[in-house]
């Protein structure tokens, strides 16, 4: 009978153990974990794989994501220039927005303020000739679009990125050549 009890005895402390490790451990409370380090945000780091150096040459066929502001100032400063140096114009504001020029014209005395067809078509090969890469051409002389246009060269001469103004620009397009 002793033989039987030591088997039970031993059986009985397997299942018990078996039982007690299968159960769900205690997390410590709040307060004990408090003076505990916490290296779950320490921020990771790692080594760069290519070192960035003025050698490293940039990646083929990748342009910029930002683009530099810039690049469409001095491109519409030359081509309001080269408006304002017609004989019909005074002064000339542009800007550009992707292949499109708005040009805002302001008359020479003599001509009182009139757009005609003509100088229309005279301003829009200026601009085309000045810069290849325009397509479309809106010309205004109507005071609040120049100005308007004017205050949006500004803007973005100053670092005000172009698609802060696309609303406006779509909306002045629309006013000048009308769908």
């Amino acid at each position: 009978m002793t033989k039987k009890s030591l088997v039970l005895f031993v059986c009985l402390f397997l299942i018990l153990t078996t039982i007690a490790a299968c159960t769900q451990m205690q997390t410590p409370r709040q307060e004990q974990q408090q003076g505990r380090r916490n290296d779950t945000n320490v921020p990771r780091t790692t080594r760069q794989t290519v070192p960035r150096t003025p050698t490293t040459p940039p990646a083929p066929d990748v342009t910029p994501t930002r683009v530099d502001n810039r690049q469409y100032t001095d491109r519409a400063a030359k081509i309001a220039n080269k408006v304002a140096d017609l004989n019909e114009v005074e002064s000339a504001t542009c800007v550009i927005t992707g292949n499109t020029a708005m040009i805002g014209v302001q008359f020479s005395d003599q001509y009182k303020g009139k757009m005609t067809d003509a100088i229309k078509k005279k301003i829009d090969q200026v601009v085309k000739k000045t810069d290849p890469r325009i397509d479309r051409v809106a010309v205004t002389a109507d005071p609040d679009v120049v100005n308007r246009i004017r205050d949006i060269f500004r803007d973005i001469g100053k670092g005000k990125p172009i698609s802060g103004f696309a609303e406006e620009i779509n909306e002045l397009l629309n006013r000048i050549q009308p769908k």
